[in-house]
């Protein structure tokens, strides 16, 4: 989601830091707020805060996340276009996202990409985060889809090893990576410039 479909990343970075204020001696800089990522919210948060304020600070995370969120983010330029198309080919859609369910939640509904996923599986509903299949698997059971059917796009690193892991073929979308060069080094089976890259190999000619 993040990344993919949406740029959330000065959001992120901003309601990361509003949610800590006042918890720490110092305040994070952007380096190690990012350094952070590949975690769970309140992992990540419990890295940063006392144990008795993580709950707080995860209400404070939501709270300014969903306020500034029309103000702070986009939905990547032809990504509903994508969505669009791949939903009038009857492909199943599904979101495997490493955010919490409430941000997920408040990300796809505000954008108003929800409506075109038939599955959406978060940090909350699974065990082990990416690079472990879990999330993955668990949405391909939800929208009953093979392994040889699946095509798991993702802008992380994260993505195409759990790809593999889950047997599936594996894209980086480079258009919102900020990890072009690792996701190039991981050799994934399609790397996407742009959405409408994935459009043409989905829905294009056999």
């Amino acid at each position: 989601m993040d990344g993919t479909l949406i740029d959330t990343s000065t959001l992120i970075l901003a309601s990361y830091s509003y949610a800590i204020a006042g918890s720490l001696s110092k305040q994070l800089n952007a380096s190690d707020i990012l350094s952070l990522s590949g975690r769970t919210l309140r992992d990540a948060l419990a890295k940063s805060v006392p144990s008795d304020q993580i709950e707080l600070a995860s209400d404070r995370y939501h709270e300014y996340f969903a306020r500034r969120f029309a103000r702070r983010t986009r939905t990547y330029p032809g990504v509903r276009k994508l969505l669009t198309s791949l939903r009038q080919a009857d492909v199943m859609l599904g979101v495997f996202t490493g955010a919490s369910r409430k941000s997920a939640q408040t990300a796809l509904e505000l954008s108003g990409l929800d409506l075109f996923f038939h599955s959406i599986v978060t940090a909350d509903d699974v065990n082990q985060s990416k690079p472990d299949p879990e999330g993955l698997q668990k949405a391909m059971d939800q929208l009953g889809a093979a392994d040889d059917e699946t095509i798991y796009v993702g802008d992380d690193p994260d993505d195409i090893v759990a790809s593999r892991r889950a047997g599936v073929t594996g894209a980086g979308a480079l258009w919102g990576s900020r990890k072009r060069e690792e996701l190039e080094a991981l050799n994934p089976d399609f790397l996407f410039n742009y959405p409408s890259d994935v459009e043409a190999l989905v829905t294009g000619p056999l």
